[in-house]
């Protein structure tokens, strides 16, 4: 049996890479051959991974609609060359909807299953995508994080009533090992340690940032140490270490990507702020932990004290307020009984993979959507559009590559016909 991941990337560090690993080493124990595809280039942090750098296609990074489909064909070949003999049995799964595209095409090619489980947090998708993502649904072969995420998926298209049928979650906290840390001899002494888990880049970042150094300079009497555990671009780096030049009471230490993370390191920290799976990392560890929107700048609350939620929802208190709860009034202490953590073992990942299974498996028929009528409407996929299909896949880098940072404007979105 043979079980294909399309994603978007194994470098680096993230919950979508841990994600993958875990799967990958589950589906192995199940008697799968396991095949792992990805679109970056760059240093392949975690082990096991490793061992699919073979994988790396930069096309599947972009829609497929971006190159000539002679050079679609290709791909598609050169993937079934390394995967070997395929038949009805195999089982494919995308984490993304550039990668769901390839994804259908070559389940189209074998004539097998396609799921697609989308890793994303924040969603906005075009009418042509929500046709395809519908298509999915209707067939059980769509999948979100959560079912809020699923909900938001098709928001202003549809109204998902049975959102809960369709989320499993995607198991990525196991990233903390009792490895050592010299990081640790590093940090001075200060009144609080403050920490962050996960990339810089993410949208909260800044932001929390930008209201952690004026709790810092409201409190010229303390002093502070901010651990970053987490990697970004340099330009974003630059960004926030400006931030902290002239806070004389405070101590900013970016680690850049750390894999596995170091038990001590984390418990080092007084409190951090993270979200997502980055956030039950470190509440797991015994240590309070602000979990921040997915898709907003605001807090959703202090993890399993104040809320449930590492996805999505607002919390009544400001960034700080909860800085204050937690570190000056010690909140977390007087409801130590709130903040017990549970956690999840690889019992509780292989039950989900075989909930997976079984729900890609609901269908007997398969049926695939033709991605090909999926357009570019973006301003930027438009010109991906065009350079892909006159250039090539190197032509497109370049471009995007002088894009990224600029904020292109957004077509206008009409609702698909039901």
């Amino acid at each position: 049996m043979k079980y294909i991941i399309i994603t978007y990337d194994i470098t680096n560090m993230g919950g979508g890479q841990q994600y993958c690993r875990n799967k990958a080493e589950a589906l192995k124990k199940k008697g799968y051959d396991v095949f792992i595809f990805s679109a970056v280039v760059g240093v392949v942090f975690i082990h096991e991974l490793r061992q699919h750098e073979y994988g790396v296609i930069r096309e599947l990074r972009y829609p497929a609609y971006c190159f000539t489909k002679g050079r679609v064909n290709d791909v598609l070949d050169h993937i079934l060359q390394l995967v070997g003999v395929v038949d009805q049995s195999t089982i494919i799964e995308s984490t993304s909807i550039a990668a769901a595209q390839w994804g259908e095409l070559l389940a189209r090619q074998i004539g097998c299953k396609h799921f697609l489980f989308n890793l994303q947090e924040v969603h906005s998708y075009s009418p042509t995508v929500i046709s395809f993502l519908k298509f999915k649904l209707d067939r059980y072969e769509l999948a979100g994080i959560s079912s809020r995420s699923v909900k938001l998926m098709f928001k202003g298209f549809y109204d998902i009533q049975n959102s809960e049928l369709y989320h499993f979650r995607a198991f990525c906290t196991n990233v903390i090992s009792d490895t050592g840390s010299s990081i640790v001899d590093t940090l001075p002494i200060a009144t609080y340690n403050i920490g962050s888990l996960g990339r810089l880049e993410k949208k909260f970042v800044y932001p929390t940032l930008l209201q952690l150094r004026g709790f810092i300079r409201s409190n010229p009497d303390k002093t502070f140490n901010i651990l970053m555990i987490g990697g970004g671009a340099n330009k974003i780096v630059k960004k926030i270490e400006h931030l902290f030049v002239n806070v004389e009471n405070a101590r900013l230490l970016i680690t850049g990507y750390i894999y596995p993370v170091p038990r001590t390191l984390i418990g080092k920290m007084d409190v951090f702020f993270a979200s997502a799976g980055s956030a039950r990392v470190t509440m797991q560890e015994g240590i309070p932990t602000i979990a921040m929107g997915a898709d907003t700048e605001k807090p959703i609350g202090i993890l399993n004290y104040t809320t449930k939620n590492i996805f999505y929802g607002e919390c009544e208190h400001s960034f700080t307020r909860l800085l204050q709860m937690i570190l000056e009034e010690k909140y977390c202490l007087k409801h130590a009984d709130l903040g017990l953590a549970s956690k999840s073992g690889s019992t509780d990942f292989n039950f989900e993979v075989d909930r997976q299974l079984g729900f890609i498996n609901q269908n007997r028929e398969n049926r695939y959507y033709d991605v090909f009528s999926i357009k570019p409407e973006s301003a930027g996929h438009k010109l991906y559009y065009f350079f892909g299909k006159m250039f090539g896949v190197k032509m497109l880098e370049l471009v995007r590559s002088i894009l990224h940072g600029f904020r292109l404007p957004q077509v206008r979105q009409s609702q698909p016909n039901p």
